[in-house]
């Protein structure tokens, strides 16, 4: 009864399930035994901190920049050893004002740099890099908040001069109340940092988040591939090219609000995974045979997760071609694939029990990034454009704003 009528397609319904789920359960598995063996040692306070920079690219973020330098200036880091530079992307509102009202008691330790025009995010960055006069740059975004003992975390592994990049901690906040796919985000943001965490163990942590990481300044300027790029993504890349290491701290957190709704989750994963696509013509190095294990690395955690959705269907669809009881087996995942993300969308499985249907749910429905991400793509390639480096604003909430 259970034999294929088909075995071609059963062959191929099997790898593409494979090719689905290895991303996201496989990988982390291997990658969780590997560095089980590799603990190293917490690094000690260097004599003397480091100084740093902060750079903050905004567009029209006057509800938070306020808060946001008042946040990094009640951090425990020697104040003398602190810069601030805010990059106004031609805000329109008063986020200019409310930065220099915010950065008074830095003196000229705190920059502003407005951007006549709209230019994005690449540009401010650029823009912001010429201010630094630091070895060490701290990028964070408006909206974020540092918990107690960030900048000491991102700073400390710096003592050792193999290190080129930090990547810290988001944290998602779910407040009570609050949306029923936001458990889901706080579940999917608590997977990635324990994966980049055993990633980083090996020495292979290739990616941070713009929310909360560090590098030296000497690495890189801020700049990107032309079109929209995922900075974090690739000042990391830039920094293990040129043979230095990228190191994820569970010390450094920065914590955001979820997102304000399931749909502009979505668009934030098809932002930052249509920026990965771009780069990927410019990652030939990992090519070479003493790189395979970086290419092993991005091929598992990056590149693979935009087949997911095109693989689960692929999947199902030579599943039901099989025939015979498989087919109903076909039907029965799609309608599983359905429900989650039916209960997950209006809170049935937010909580309790069924909370893990709930995570499964978000997942599907976050699946819809990567492929809004490749369908520009094609789209980019037809019309031999990738697009302008767009700015993005900022797509959460605070907790008085829900």
């Amino acid at each position: 009864m259970l034999t294929p009528d088909r075995l071609w397609a059963f062959e191929l319904a099997f790898v593409c399930g494979l090719i689905a789920i290895y991303p996201w359960l496989v990988y982390p598995l291997l990658l969780r035994a590997a560095a089980r063996r590799a603990r190293r040692a917490e690094r000690p306070d260097p004599a003397q901190w480091p100084a740093i920079t902060v750079l903050i690219a905004a567009r029209n973020e006057e509800a938070h920049i306020g808060d946001r330098v008042a946040n990094l200036l009640s951090q425990d880091y020697p104040r003398e050893r602190l810069a601030i530079v805010c990059i106004s992307d031609a805000s329109d509102d008063e986020t200019d004002e409310r930065f220099r009202e915010a950065a008074r008691a830095l003196g000229a330790r705190a920059t502003l740099v407005r951007q006549p025009v709209q230019m994005g995010k690449s540009a401010a960055l650029r823009a912001g890099w010429r201010e630094v006069r630091s070895g060490l740059v701290i990028l964070t975004d408006a909206n974020s908040h540092f918990e107690p003992g960030t900048l000491r975390a991102l700073a400390r592994p710096f003592s050792d001069p193999r290190v080129g990049a930090v990547a810290g901690v988001k944290r998602i906040r779910v407040p009570e109340g609050a949306a029923a796919h936001d458990g889901g985000e706080g579940f999917y943001w608590r997977f990635e940092v324990r994966l980049r965490a055993d990633e980083s163990e090996l020495g292979l942590c290739q990616s941070a988040d713009g929310a909360c990481w560090a590098i030296r300044s000497d690495l890189w300027d801020g700049s990107g591939p032309r079109g929209r790029f995922a900075d974090d993504l690739w000042g990391a890349l830039e920094v293990e090219r040129q043979g230095y290491r990228v190191e994820a701290t569970l010390g450094a957190v920065a914590s955001e609000d979820a997102a304000a709704s399931a749909g502009a989750e979505v668009q934030r994963k098809r932002r930052t995974h249509y920026g990965l696509i771009l780069l990927l013509p410019y990652l030939g190095w990992m090519l070479w045979p003493r790189r395979w294990a970086a290419l092993w690395c991005f091929l598992s955690h990056k590149v693979l997760r935009l087949l997911t959705p095109w693989m689960l269907l692929l999947h199902m669809l030579t599943l039901a071609l099989v025939g015979g009881i498989w087919a109903s087996v076909a039907v029965l995942e799609l309608t599983a694939g359905v429900t989650f993300i039916g209960l997950a969308a209006t809170g049935v499985a937010a909580s309790g029990p069924l909370s893990i249907i709930g995570r499964i749910g978000y997942f599907l429905i976050a699946l819809a990034g990567p492929a809004l991400a490749g369908m520009d793509a094609v789209r980019a390639i037809v019309r031999r454009d990738p697009g302008k480096a767009a700015w993005q604003p900022s797509t959460y909430r605070s907790s008085q704003e829900r």
